[in-house]
């Protein structure tokens, strides 16, 4: 079973690249919004196991609440927060 994650980001050009990296490592499931409102509409629809976040106006992508990444998000890096991220919530 895949890892659903939902990316927030007012960006869709950037949400989509994400999401397409994202899926074709075929570790997960990805759900968009390219703003707050349908992100807490997709958070509660879609359950997904973690949600990502943009930090609105800055250079820095925020995931995970704790994780800040700079853009551009390197898929690597990325799956690698994603995954840290999953692990520290499931222990």
């Amino acid at each position: 079973m895949n890892t659903k994650v939902l990316i927030i980001d007012d960006e869709a050009d950037f949400c989509h690249f994400i999401k397409k990296n994202l899926m074709q490592s075929g570790m997960f499931d990805v759900v968009v919004a390219t703003n707050g409102k349908d992100g807490i509409k997709m958070a509660k629809e879609e359950r997904p196991d973690m949600p990502g976040d943009d930090v609105a106006e800055g250079a820095e992508n925020k995931i995970g609440n704790n994780y800040i990444l700079p853009k551009p998000v390197r898929t690597k890096t990325l799956i690698e927060t994603i995954m840290n991220i999953l692990s520290k919530i499931s222990t």
